[in-house]
């Protein structure tokens, strides 16, 4: 399966204080490090997964002021080394970009010349050994779903683990954040047997607070305007993907707003 991940990096500044360099929140695009010309104003990114256990997950470039400067594979040619095996999700925080990569088992951070910052690996730690999916940002982190049942805080900084959060279920995927909840949504288990939790975590005790039943196999989640819309990957219903609304205004309600797959 392929699958692309629209990033629009539109901000990046960077500071050499004590030789380090940091992300803000500046309107301006850095070229620092990059090893081929960039284009000034507007860069695009599309994440693509790649083919499992091929080790041939990417990173483009799309430059939709100068389509010269557009760039295949942006991330090899930056940082001569591949992306890894099976990508999943392609995040802006604070000018910076952040990719999870499932097989590979990892969370890099990349300026916005896609250029490799920092990383964390996650194979040594036995409760993220399930292999990393989505992140969200939000107030100095970034929170990572894991197969496995776990949700991971982490600096968004350095990439240090904070904290984890296990117990949430089987194979965690997408996540948001809404006013110091985050919404993650617990889809299956190994053996296919399919679920129908969202899973609601306070992120100031970083515990769980309580689960929202929605239709079975929930997967895709976004938040926008005090509102978690989530798709359901439900085979078993007519339309197939089912979109519903999460209103976490009035006591986290639900409603069915129709088959995504029909829309």
């Amino acid at each position: 399966m392929r699958k692309l991940n629209l990033f629009a990096a539109s901000v990046c500044a960077f500071s050499l204080a004590l030789g380090l360099v940091s992300c803000s929140e500046n309107d301006n695009l850095t070229n620092q490090g990059s090893k081929v010309e960039l284009p000034a104003k507007h860069r695009a990114y599309f994440l693509n997964e790649g083919n499992m256990n091929d080790n041939n997950a990417n990173i483009k470039l799309y430059a939709p002021t100068n389509s010269e400067l557009s760039t295949d594979d942006i991330f090899y040619k930056q940082n001569n080394q591949r992306l890894g095996d099976t990508a999943v999700d392609l995040i802006k925080y604070r000018g910076c970009m952040y990719v999870s990569v499932n097989k590979s088992n990892y969370i890099a951070k990349l300026s916005a010349a896609a250029v490799e910052e920092a990383r964390v690996t996650f194979t040594d730690v036995p409760e993220l050994q399930g292999g990393v999916r989505y992140m969200v940002a939000d107030d100095g982190y970034i929170y990572a779903t894991f197969y496995g049942g776990a949700v991971a805080k982490i600096n968004a900084n350095n990439l240090k683990i904070e904290a984890t959060l296990t117990g949430l279920g089987d194979n965690l995927e997408g996540i948001v954040e809404d006013n110091g909840k985050l919404y993650v949504a617990n889809s299956c288990n190994s053996d296919w047997v399919y679920f129908r939790d969202i899973r609601v975590i306070d992120t100031r005790t970083f515990t769980l607070e309580n689960t929202i039943e929605v239709a079975q196999n929930p997967r895709y989640l976004l938040e926008e305007d005090d509102k978690v819309f989530v798709i359901s990957c439900d085979y078993t219903s007519a339309g197939g993907y089912v979109l519903q609304q999460i209103n976490t205004r009035k006591n986290n309600e639900v409603k069915q707003i129709g088959y995504a797959s029909q829309m």
